[in-house]
């Protein structure tokens, strides 16, 4: 029906004239001085874009036989009757019913395609098929043609409205572009408004209804227009669309009621024209444009719900060339990649490059593709043409050269010191950024960037002529965007600490912390160099509340920053550091890591990294082995191996497998060099030739008559000479005096250097280095010690460098002060005491020559001579109490301590012939460190051959009466054990039976040692058992102490 109706006066053709320009006018039209159309042009603005008048003259040009066309201002040349059209107006003319003669065909069925009267609406033909109403009819008819002309001319509008962009738009004008931002409000469908319809009546009328919908005052209402339009037709899917679209427009207006009474939302309008017409695209993606977040759900008329990602697939499978929904969609999307409805898979870029196929000439999208691709990927787009990440931001430039954002993003990936332009430009990193804040003076991005380029002093003129230094570029940063994290976060490095604030210009002051925090506020989920930047500057236990109320520690933002990004490892070694050995932290995934599992991460990220290796060594116990994440177990000295192989020069790498070694052990490097201990520490004093401690480790583990030869170094170095080396580096050792006074004996002397260059030294005796330890480091217990044990004896007292004298009590006494533990001390001063004189400890307690020597077995359970010298005391009284010793809670007879004397220490040997013993004093101590060393050695023994008696008696040999140590096959034994375990090898080992004699308190029955194969032996068993095996030991080690302690 729609065809014939003029589309310049959008009345019946009055001879449809068909011009050479292809349009249909009536014949009054080509004489009329109106415009296209008084409606048309009344209207003004459609959907949203603004109508271009026309700008030629509307009147007809006064040229012979030469006429404009109102419909396309073009000159028509020519112009004839369409006789088709004239035939088709002449038959929409009243005529009667054929059936019924009395009544006209004012009705229309839509099911037969036909005009009938309403009497043809009840019979048995139509009574059940659609009919219509002929205004009805013809008012869809008009309303289509009017939206039909109102399309053309938007089309026209938008076409010039680009290309006036394209010349002057601004950032800012092209940021907000309808067809990037906003709502579609573009009208596509397919109308098939009864085009069958064979006669019209009350032309007048109809016309007049829709001149109804125009004011008195010439202004057009579209929302009044298509609400009229729904009452007429309440299945209009245009105007149910329309009428959204111009909702909007308006954004404070929620909702409004239509003709019959209903408030519906804008969405609701949308919904209703889906159900009208599921494949209206436009619909599915205005609603999705809508939606705040990805996770609300709209209910479609079907009953499926969809969220914002789900609506853009839909409205491109609706209109697979719909390229806003491409847009839009990979600008929503959260993941890389999205399923489409056809189950193809599509990724962000793939998005954009399809709306570059439909948009070839759009800045924003070369962009924003450029954004999704990797900074050596190379794209295709769909015309062929090959682009990388620089040439998609040069060309989004061209396309727009006052766009901001390609500049920057040009800039950030710009590795060369210039780069050029598609126009042939050829700018520097700095002149880029300046280009972009000549196109947008309010980005943010530009002048922050720009900033990080500058140093810290460097002035910068802007492209307008503004001077502004690197602080002044971020705190425009921040000026021009306040939500601007990276801002604040840079901002604070110019603070040199946590107490020092600076001026925004907004004449708020912050100080670090406060910038931090307020950097993290803005982004709390990716900040991560903020979280670390402000964990760097709290102390070990300081917190610090956040914007959002929560508390956090140093840990807990380091632990932030993990959440965040899990593969940086500056940030697992910050976090590492604020971890101890026996500590573990829960990551935010759940993860619990001690120290040295984050050292391992920390491999796993950077495994060229030397400093890591070493750093999880020295987190390692001294045999355990730890699992790297490539399954590699490796343990404490394969660590420091690794990292030598990694870098050879840093000295801590050597002291460190050094430290792991024992003395007569050698090392094989993974270059293939092997080393002893003695090597390693010439290799640190190579690379580190000023570091006392090296010498002096190096010396500890020298003998006296050993000499070594230093690389660099002419001249032999022995033990001594070391020591000497040590203390000209570092006077403050007061150790290094110790043990080079050790060295010598009471009549030397040694020329001592307290600078490094070894000149104008001094000559000192052993005493005096003793007294010079002390004046080193005035609270060493050790050299007080020394000092008393070496006073000549004429000498009752000696004056230390302060000036005050001390006798050899006093100097023990002062030993005793600063270290109560100092068993060696209060032996010493117990061999002073006379039998039964007493004398007060710092403590308050006086104390007896027994005393005394009970309390440094107490301390030090391992050296022999206090056994021997209490049971000296002992033996030399005849009071039956004093022949008896309670040490650490057990009551011991003389006999006892004699024969633990023996135990604890092989160099003290019996004397048949005198029937007394004595001691070799060279060798009187046994180090604890040695006993450990010593069991480690037994027990990898056993491991080897579990068969060797002899390895399972050593091992009891080190261990005290209520010790027990792990096989490192896991199983647990005591020295008793040890011991049987060895008479079940070798049922004659006489010491086994020894020590378990002596690991019965009595003599009675009940107490008793089990065999292995079931035997119960007490002690006067075991005593039968040592007689028998062997008489003579049994001799030496009874009978003649039983006499000497009975006399």
């Amino acid at each position: 029906m729609e065809s014939i109706i003029c589309t310049s006066c959008f009345e019946i053709y009055d001879e449809p004239l068909l011009l050479s320009c292809g349009d249909i006018v009536c014949k009054k039209c080509l004489n009329s001085n109106t415009t296209i159309s008084t409606l048309v042009n009344t209207i003004g603005v459609i959907n949203g874009v603004t109508s271009i008048e026309t700008h030629h003259n509307q009147q007809q040009i006064n040229c012979s036989n030469q006429i404009i066309c109102k419909v396309c201002d073009k000159k028509v040349s020519s112009f004839h009757l369409n006789k088709e059209i004239q035939l088709l107006v002449e038959s929409f003319k009243i005529k009667s019913c054929l059936k019924h003669s009395r009544k006209e065909t004012n009705l229309y069925c839509g099911d037969c395609k036909v005009l009938v009267c309403s009497s043809c609406k009840s019979d048995k033909v139509h009574k059940s098929h659609q009919v219509y109403d002929y205004n009805l009819i013809f008012f869809n008819a008009l309303y289509y043609k009017i939206e039909m002309v109102m399309l053309q001319k938007v089309r026209q509008s938008q076409i010039q409205s680009q290309l006036a962009d394209q010349k002057s738009a601004s950032f800012n004008n092209i940021k907000s572009s309808d067809s990037i931002k906003k709502k579609d409000t573009r009208v596509r469908f397919n109308h098939n408004f009864f085009s069958n319809c064979k006669d019209i009546q009350y032309l007048n009328y109809l016309k007049n209804k829709i001149r109804e919908l125009i004011p008195k005052n010439g202004l057009y209402s579209k929302k009044s227009f298509y609400m009229k339009s729904i009452e007429i037709n309440k299945n209009s899917v245009i105007s149910y669309f329309n009428l959204a679209t111009t909702m909007s427009e308006t954004p404070n207006e929620k909702s409004l009621k239509l003709y019959d009474g209903t408030t519906v939302t804008e969405n609701d309008l949308y919904l209703k024209s889906i159900q009208l017409n599921p494949t209206n695209a436009f619909c599915y993606y205005n609603i999705a444009m809508g939606l705040d977040n990805q996770e609300e759900l709209v209910t479609l008329p079907s009953g499926k719900k969809m969220n914002k990602i789900q609506l853009f697939v839909k409205a491109i499978e609706t209109d697979q060339n719909y390229s806003l929904a491409y847009y839009n969609l990979a600008k929503n999307l959260k993941t890389n990649t999205i399923i489409m409805s056809n189950s193809i898979v599509m990724k962000r870029k793939d998005l954009f490059i399809k709306y570059i196929h439909f948009h070839p000439n759009h800045s924003f999208a070369y962009n924003n593709l450029g954004l999704n691709i990797k900074p050596n990927e190379v794209i295709q787009l769909l015309n062929g043409q090959k682009m990388n990440q620089k040439d998609l931001y040069r060309k989004s430039i061209d396309l727009n050269p006052n766009y901001s954002n390609p500049y920057i993003n040009l800039a950030s990936i710009t590795t060369d010191s210039t780069v050029t332009l598609m126009n042939g430009s050829v700018l520097t990193k700095i002149d880029l950024y300046l280009k972009a804040i000549d196109c947008d003076e309010n980005s943010s991005n530009a002048y922050n960037n720009l900033a990080a380029h500058v140093d810290k002093h460097q002035i910068i003129c802007l492209l307008n002529g503004t001077k502004m230094s690197k602080k002044d570029l971020y705190l425009k940063s921040i000026d021009c965007n306040p939500q601007n994290a990276n801002g604040y976060n840079n901002l604070a490095l110019f603070l040199s600490n946590n107490d020092d604030k600076i001026q925004l210009l907004n004449g708020i002051k912050m100080n670090k912390k406060e910038l931090y925090i307020n950097s993290i506020s803005i982004d709390p989920n990716n900040n991560l160099m903020a979280y670390n930047n402000l964990a760097n500057c709290l102390k070990t236990n300081e917190t610090v509340e956040l914007k959002n109320g929560k508390i956090m520690n140093k840990k807990d933002l380091y632990i932030r920053c993990i959440g965040i990004d899990g593969t940086i490892p500056r940030i697992y070694i910050n976090l590492a550091k604020n971890v101890n050995f026996i500590e573990k932290i829960t990551l935010e995934d759940g993860n619990k890591l001690s120290k040295k599992d984050i050292f391992t991460k920390i491999i796993d990220l950077e495994p060229d990294q030397w400093i890591h290796y070493y750093n999880l060594a020295n987190s390692l116990k001294l045999n355990e082995q730890v699992k790297l994440i490539n399954g590699q177990k490796i343990g404490k000295k394969e660590l420091y191996i690794k990292a030598i192989d990694l870098n050879a020069y840093d000295a801590r790498l050597f002291n460190g497998l050094i430290s792991i070694l024992k003395n007569n052990e050698v090392i094989k490097l993974l270059n293939g060099l092997v080393l002893s201990k003695k090597d390693l520490y010439c290799k640190s004093m190579e690379l580190e030739p000023n570091n006392s401690n090296t010498y002096f480790n190096l010396a500890m583990i020298l003998t006296s008559s050993d000499v070594i030869q230093l690389r660099g170094c002419t001249e032999n170095m022995n033990k001594r000479d070391l020591f000497i080396k040590c203390i000209s580096l570092d006077p403050k050792n007061s150790k290094s005096y110790i043990y080079l006074a050790d060295e010598m004996t009471i009549n030397d002397t040694v020329v001592v250097y307290n600078n490094a260059e070894m000149n104008d030294g001094q000559l000192m005796n052993k005493l005096d280095l003793y007294i010079k330890s002390i004046d080193v480091f005035a609270k060493n217990a050790v050299a007080y010690y020394k000092t008393a044990l070496y006073l000549p004896e004429p000498l009752e007292s000696v004056q230390l460098l302060n000036g005050r004298a001390f006798t050899r009590q006093q100097l023990l006494l002062k030993s005793i002060s600063i270290n109560p533990r100092m068993a060696h001390s209060y032996f010493l001063l117990g061999q002073l005491l006379g039998p039964n004189e007493s004398i007060k400890l710092p403590d308050g307690l006086h104390t007896g020559k027994k005393d005394l020597f009970i309390k440094s077995i107490e301390l030090s359970p391992y050296v022999a001579q206090f056994y021997f010298g209490l049971a000296t005391h002992m033996a030399s009284h005849q009071n039956a109490l004093e022949m008896i010793a309670k040490i650490n809670g057990y009551r011991i007879k003389t006999r006892d301590v004699y024969l633990k004397s023996l135990y604890v220490h092989a160099d003290y040997l019996f004397d048949i012939t005198t029937g007394q013993l004595f001691l070799d004093m060279a060798n009187m101590q046994t180090a604890h460190g040695q006993k450990i060393n010593n069991i480690e050695q037994c027990t990898k023994a056993i491991d080897s051959d579990p068969f060797d008696y002899n390895n399972y008696f050593q091992l009891a040999y080190y261990l005290g009466f209520d010790e027990s140590v792990t096989l490192l096959n896991n199983t647990n034994m005591t020295r008793n054990e040890l011991c049987i375990k060895t008479i079940q090898i070798n049922p004659n080992h006489v010491q086994s039976y020894f020590c378990l004699y002596f690991s019965l308190k009595n003599s009675s029955d009940d107490q008793y040692i089990t065999m292995l194969n079931g035997e119960k032996l007490n002690k006067k068993d075991l005593l039968s058992k040592i007689e028998y095996i062997d008489k003579k030991f049994f001799d030496i080690m009874f009978h003649p102490l039983y006499n000497l302690i009975n006399k």
